[in-house]
């Protein structure tokens, strides 16, 4: 078990990575809690829950993916709260993916004002990203992640375990946030995925550890900086801006958000290759590594989305004064945060890259 080193306020709750974590769950638990739990994980860790004490009353079981992100299931989870007598000094616990723990996260911060809220991710993708960082909320109007706040765990609890139950499809859509890492942060970190591509993909028990616990270590390290994201955390939005808007255009359907946020970041690549901004080879390097890794590199597919696309990327949370902003690769372990590309360059951009 390895505890991540607290930071400053209000970022100072402690990561844990490591297996067989449910006695730790437990203690950081409040008398009164209420275990959220993804069905897809349900019945592959319920025996390790009530060897640990929890009680069969304490758990809420939902179906969630992207078509289940919205303000109904947050308000099925206060309703729980509610008819089980919850008060403000009660705990929430999610225990599923990212989606599962952005809808708890969010239904934490509002019930009685907020109470305090416990993540216990269960998807790669969740373990070194979403449930780190108190970003938390839901898609509404058709748009992804439009409703929501900020709102810190009180812990983040990562059982290397539970990788072992997740779908290869799920898994793999998880590395494309680990590649990202590499591309705006470590230049080593970016190289040694490609060295140990093999044994990532085999879910090697010592290479996960190092994989998610240095991961988490880099999200930690710039969240402290920036909580409210409006500076330097911004550059963990590579990708993402193209990958909501695929995913909204697609209508949640086509695209796992990992898969989404691998095309994301090839197009971001492609309009930094195009404007000048770096090399063919960084374009290339990334692209090599998110084929290797079975992530989804065909771009062409987007081509009868493209104006859709576009239309939604100006409706984005990350659009200022009417300005998109952009996080654009200069080299591998190095990004720069751009406004300065009108949305009819991005269109063409884009157009010619799924059209090649």
């Amino acid at each position: 078990m390895y505890t991540i080193s607290a930071a400053k306020a209000p970022n100072n709750y402690p990561i844990i990575v490591g297996t067989d974590l449910w006695s730790t769950l437990k203690d950081a638990c409040s008398r009164q809690t209420l275990l959220v739990i993804d069905r897809n994980v349900y019945h592959y860790i319920v025996d390790s829950l009530l060897d640990n004490h929890f009680l069969l009353d304490q758990i809420y079981v939902l179906t969630v993916d992207e078509n289940h992100k919205n303000l109904q299931v947050v308000i099925h989870i206060l309703e729980e709260l509610v008819t089980r007598r919850h008060d403000r000094s009660s705990c929430l616990v999610s225990i599923g993916g990212g989606v599962l723990n952005d809808l708890v996260g969010f239904a934490a911060s509002i019930y009685q004002r907020g109470i305090s809220w416990i993540t216990m991710p269960t998807t790669l993708l969740a373990q070194v990203d979403a449930a780190i960082g108190g970003k938390t909320g839901c898609n509404f109007a058709g748009l992804k992640n439009q409703i929501g706040c900020f709102y810190q765990p009180k812990s983040v609890i990562i059982d290397l375990q539970v990788l072992a139950y997740l779908p290869d499809r799920e898994y793999i859509a998880g590395l494309a946030e680990v590649v990202k890492y590499g591309v705006v942060k470590d230049t080593e970190f970016f190289a040694w995925l490609e060295r140990n591509t093999q044994a990532i993909l085999l879910r090697d028990k010592a290479v996960l550890q190092t994989m998610v616990q240095h991961c988490c270590t880099l999200k930690r390290s710039i969240v402290a900086e920036d909580v409210m994201d409006c500076g330097v955390r911004m550059i963990l939005n590579f990708g993402h801006t193209f990958a909501h808007a695929i995913e909204s255009a697609t209508k949640f359907v086509h695209y796992l958000h990992g898969e989404a946020v691998s095309l994301g970041m090839l197009l971001a690549s492609k309009i930094a290759v195009d404007v000048g901004m770096t090399t063919k080879n960084t374009f290339s390097r990334l692209l090599r590594l998110l084929d290797r890794f079975g992530l989804p590199v065909n771009i062409e597919v987007l081509l009868p989305f493209v104006d859709s696309i576009c239309e939604i990327l100006l409706t984005d949370k990350k659009v200022y004064d009417g300005k998109l902003v952009l996080v654009l690769p200069q080299s591998i372990g190095k990004v720069k945060v751009v406004d300065s590309l009108s949305p009819e360059l991005i269109r063409d951009c884009i157009k010619n890259y799924v059209s090649l």
